[in-house]
């Protein structure tokens, strides 16, 4: 729900084990509840207006909510908390819990604070399940295992993989995506190969013979 929901690398698609889903959400909707919508002057607002292109101030909520709209009516999402406009062109923190994973609300970039909970038994399949999207920027991993979350950033197909963290991104680590989500690098010293021209000149040291 970072910048209300408006970052690129925000984390929109959450797989959690089956064994701790019941206690994940419970937790997760509530501190989504606690968040405060409003005011981006108040110091104690989380979420603020939705961006807006000049003269057409709620295209992107409407945007917003017509993701959510679609996704209550859909016989595979279940809404768990928020899913409404509020004043000021806000949008509340939004969460659903989905059974199938090519629904709209799980495939698409929505931009905004909708956020899809999955729920996996076997890490094979969460990781093939995971990579299943055009979209290939962030990914993160919870676990108490790093060793095996170091084998698994291997195999998720994104250009940034966080453990036991999210969205943090130092300057000295480069940042891009795969697939959809980008080619390329910022940060870093890998961009400074997309601000180079490279020239090639190459001298002949010995006789030279035209044809």
């Amino acid at each position: 729900f970072m910048n209300n929901g408006e970052c690129c690398t925000n984390c929109t698609r959450i797989f959690v084990h089956s064994s701790i889903k019941d206690e994940f959400i419970d937790k997760l909707v509530k501190r989504a509840s606690e968040l405060v919508v409003g005011d981006p002057l108040d110091k104690e607002t989380y979420i603020g207006p939705l961006i807006a292109p000049p003269g057409n101030v709620d295209a992107h909520l409407k945007r917003v909510a017509g993701f959510v709209d679609r996704a209550k009516v859909s016989p595979h999402c279940r809404l768990l908390v928020g899913g409404s406009v509020q004043d000021d062109y806000c949008f509340e923190p939004t969460i659903f819990f989905c059974d199938q994973d090519d629904v709209e609300l799980v495939q698409q970039e929505i931009f905004g604070p909708v956020m899809s909970i999955l729920s996996f038994i076997d890490v094979d399949d969460a990781i093939f399940r995971a990579n299943s999207s055009e979209y290939g920027l962030a990914a993160g991993i919870i676990t108490s295992n790093i060793a095996h979350a170091q084998k698994v950033a291997k195999r998720l197909d994104a250009g940034y993989v966080w453990i036991n963290n999210y969205n943090l991104s130092p300057v000295e680590v480069p940042f891009g995506g795969r697939k959809m989500s980008g080619f390329g690098k910022e940060l870093g010293l890998n961009p400074i190969d997309d601000f180079t021209q490279v020239k090639t000149v190459y001298i002949e040291a010995g006789g030279a013979e035209t044809i």
